[in-house]
C-alpha cells in the first residue's frame, strides 16, 4: 500500500513521525498484529491525526513537543520481541549501574 501525500518542505522530525506513522499502517494491513496490538495501533494512528492537522513546515513548539513525544511513546510499538533483539545494539561497557551520589563522569 502507497501513501501519498503532498510534497511539502517539513522538519526532520515530521519526516520521522511520517515515516512511523507508515510504517504502523503497513503492520495494520498485513494483518500479522494480534488483537491487542491491532488495537495499540489504532490509538496511536488516531491520537497523531489531530497532531498532523495546519501547515506542517509552520509547526508550533507545542505541536513539536507532542510529536516528539508520540514518537518516542510509540517506537516499539507493533515490533515483534524476536525481531527487536535482532537489531537491538548491544550494550556499552561504560553503561553500567550508577551509585546513588556518584558525581558524573567529566568530559
Amino acid at each position: 500500500m502507497q501513501i501519498h501525500r503532498k510534497q511539502v518542505p517539513t522538519s526532520k522530525l515530521v519526516e520521522r513521525v511520517l515515516q512511523r506513522r507508515d510504517e504502523l499502517q503497513r503492520g495494520l494491513v498485513g494483518g500479522s498484529a494480534s488483537p491487542s496490538t491491532r488495537a495499540d495501533i489504532e490509538a496511536a494512528l488516531t491520537s497523531l491525526g489531530a497532531l498532523l492537522t495546519g501547515d506542517l513546515a509552520q509547526l508550533p513548539s507545542t505541536i513539536k513537543g507532542a510529536l516528539a513525544r508520540w514518537l518516542e511513546s510509540n517506537r516499539y510499538l507493533g515490533v515483534r520481541a524476536d525481531a527487536a533483539a535482532s537489531v537491538a545494539p548491544p550494550p556499552r561497557s561504560e553503561d553500567g549501574p550508577v551509585a546513588a551520589g556518584t558525581p558524573p563522569p567529566v568530559a
